[in-house]
């Protein structure tokens, strides 16, 4: 090869140097337009990505057993975020949305699944408060609230942890030079 292919970089990975980004400097956002609210979180885990891989064994024409490991599905788990609690019930209501009226009533509602799936947006910062990492969770909806554990002898405050599940996900970064990058992953039902 060419002095010039020794010398690049792998994987299209640039030679500059990239701050860090600091894992304190980040919003979480719920829904779009009016119905938005910002439920001002923690801590925020799982944005974890995960491939699956297939083993394809076979033997070759030379009669030597080959491993092939063929990449496969993309899956995540869901997100899990911590917050202090406070008399905001903008959480809580997000959960109960699934319900309907039969909660507060007692008399039989529909379910409302389509309503209360809404797009959640978490973004990263640098260190200078300019978006650096965007993540767009489409169709995700509260699976589970934790409640807090009360203790009268701590000082402690309270925290409560909502966990979300999501049908997509969508991570973009912002290059200095203003440039994204964008990848999307949907969940695929089935086999």
């Amino acid at each position: 090869g060419s002095a010039q292919g020794r010398t690049d970089a792998p994987l299209g990975i640039s030679g500059s140097r990239l701050d860090p980004l600091e894992s304190y400097q980040f919003s979480v956002t719920f829904g779009t337009g009016t119905g938005q609210f910002v439920a001002y979180a923690t801590e925020v885990s799982g944005l974890d990505f995960e491939r699956d891989y297939i083993e394809h064994k076979y033997v070759n024409q030379q009669y030597q057993a080959i491993t092939q490991m063929i990449p496969g599905r993309i899956k995540w788990q869901p997100v899990t975020l911590k917050r202090l609690l406070t008399t905001d019930t903008a959480m809580w209501d997000w959960f109960m949305d699934h319900e309907g009226p039969s909660v507060n009533t007692g008399s039989y509602s529909p379910k409302k699944y389509a309503a209360a799936r809404l797009p959640v947006t978490i973004v990263a910062y640098t260190r200078n408060f300019t978006e650096a990492i965007r993540w767009e969770l489409s169709n995700a909806w509260p699976s589970k609230i934790g409640g807090p554990s009360f203790d009268s002898k701590s000082g402690d405050f309270s925290f409560e942890e909502v966990t979300l599940v999501f049908e997509s996900i969508t991570r973009t970064a912002t290059a200095g030079s203003g440039s994204t990058e964008s990848v999307t992953f949907t969940r695929i039902s089935g086999g």
